[in-house]
């Protein structure tokens, strides 16, 4: 088992429950010198991006969570439907 390191009571590198939320901000604030994050796109990221249909991303977070979960069992459905019929198949042979 991999043990933390413990600093001053505190496992280090672990964020207490108030600065999880602002502790990039606080950094900056308090050293504006630190250097800004890269925000240019990623390569691989990008290759990724031109073979995925974002309309259907877009169309699906539209719809509401039941909506959504509708959807969800009508594709399992489909499967176990897929499913059997595979299993059937293979009976027959």
């Amino acid at each position: 088992m991999r043990r933390l390191p413990v600093e001053g009571g505190r496992i280090s590198g672990v964020l207490g429950p108030s600065e999880h939320r602002t502790f990039g901000y606080n950094q900056r604030v308090a050293n504006p010198e630190l250097p800004k994050p890269d925000l240019s796109p990623d390569p691989i990221i990008e290759r990724y991006k031109v073979d995925v249909d974002r309309t259907l991303i877009r169309e699906n977070l539209r719809k509401s969570h039941e909506e959504r979960l509708l959807a969800l069992q009508g594709m399992q459905a489909f499967v176990d439907e897929v499913r059997a019929a595979g299993k059937a198949a293979r009976r027959t042979r």
